[in-house]
C-alpha cells in the first residue's frame, strides 16, 4: 500500500511537469503558425473567415468570373469548325468540362456558396461538353 501511495504522488508530480511542457510546445507551434492556431480551436479556415471582407474581394470576384465565361465562349469557333469538318482535338474541351463540373459542384456544395465559382464554371461545363461532343467524328 505504501508503495501505491508512493507511486501515485510520483505521478501527480509528474503531470504538471508534462502539462508545463505540453504548454511549451503549444506555445511554440502559436508562435511558428500565428494567431489562427494560437487558439487552439480555431482553423485556419475558420480563422479566414472571421476576418472582414475586403473591398476588392467582390471586384476580383467579379473580374475572375467575367474572365472566365469569357474563355469558355472562346470555344465557339471551335464548335463552329468543328461542325463544318474541320475537328479539333476532344481531350481539352472534356477536361475543361470534367473539371468545371467539379469545381461548380464545388462552389454550389460548400456550407457557404460560392456562386461566383458556380458562375465561372458553368458555362465551361456547356462549351466543352458541345465542343467535345462536336469534335468526335
Amino acid at each position: 500500500m505504501a508503495q501505491d501511495t508512493q507511486k501515485k504522488n510520483v505521478q501527480e508530480a509528474a503531470l504538471p511537469r508534462a502539462a508545463s511542457r505540453q504548454d511549451e510546445a503549444s506555445q511554440s507551434r502559436a508562435a511558428a503558425t500565428g494567431p489562427a492556431k494560437a487558439k487552439g480551436s480555431a482553423t485556419e479556415l475558420e480563422a479566414c473567415a472571421q476576418l472582414p471582407e475586403k473591398p476588392w474581394i467582390r471586384v476580383l470576384a467579379t473580374i475572375a468570373t467575367v474572365l472566365a465565361v469569357m474563355m469558355y465562349v472562346s470555344y465557339i469557333p471551335q464548335i463552329t469548325n468543328n461542325l463544318a469538318g474541320n475537328y479539333g482535338s476532344p481531350v481539352q474541351p472534356f477536361v475543361a468540362f470534367v473539371a468545371c463540373t467539379i469545381w461548380a459542384v464545388y462552389g454550389y456544395c460548400k456550407r457557404d456558396r460560392d456562386w461566383a465559382l458556380v458562375a465561372a464554371n458553368s458555362p465551361g461545363i456547356l462549351f466543352g461538353l458541345v465542343t467535345f461532343l462536336t469534335a468526335l467524328h
